[in-house]
């Protein structure tokens, strides 16, 4: 059998705000084709159904901006600082975040490290001048093995481990899980990705 590729990444780009949380993926399975595609019937292909939260759609397509170089105040694609990045991806699914990691942190309910999930900021401390000034968005959770999405001064766009990171661990000050109801942007608009 032929190896299945299936880029979420991909998928969650392209799902919009309105549509249903699953998507259903099709493999062909014949010998000619290793292709894949969105269909509910097809001839000849293995249909697996997926089902997404608003935060697997956000995390999924925040791992697409990973190897994006830092920039100091920066909320494009050519750049980002790591409040610019956060802000950037809840814009782009209809949620406002201010562009300031001291903001982000006094939103939302404060949760404890141990109950982080998909979705939920974490703060650092990373300077001597201020009690917070790095933010990151964890993407996975398995175990004790905490992944979190973060805009690096020094690495640009990575996702690491929160637990093995010498760098983000010790410098660990709080989460927060955000109420998307209070952040969502009161315009009516049509999202595509």
């Amino acid at each position: 059998m032929k190896k299945m590729f299936y880029t979420f990444a991909m998928l969650a780009a392209t799902a919009t705000a309105t549509q249903a949380n699953t998507i259903l993926l099709a493999n062909r399975m014949d010998s000619d084709s290793t292709g894949y595609g969105l269909t509910e019937q097809a001839s000849n292909t293995e249909v697996i159904r997926i089902d997404f939260t608003q935060f697997d759609h956000l995390t999924l397509y925040a791992q697409a901006f990973q190897g994006v170089p830092y920039q100091w105040g920066g909320m494009t694609q050519s750049g980002f600082d790591c409040s610019g990045f956060l802000k950037y991806l809840f814009n782009e699914f209809g949620y406002e975040l201010p562009h300031s990691s001291v903001a982000m942190a006094q939103m939302g309910e404060t949760i404890s490290r141990n109950e982080l999930q998909k979705g939920d900021l974490v703060f650092f401390k990373t300077s001597k001048k201020r009690a917070i000034s790095h933010v990151g968005m964890v993407i996975d959770r398995d175990g004790d093995d905490i992944t979190v999405i973060h805009a690096s001064s020094s690495r640009g766009v990575v996702a690491e481990n929160l637990n093995a990171s010498r760098y983000l661990s010790p410098r660990y000050v709080k989460a927060v899980r955000l109420d998307l109801a209070a952040i969502r942007k009161q315009q009516n608009m049509a999202y595509s990705y």
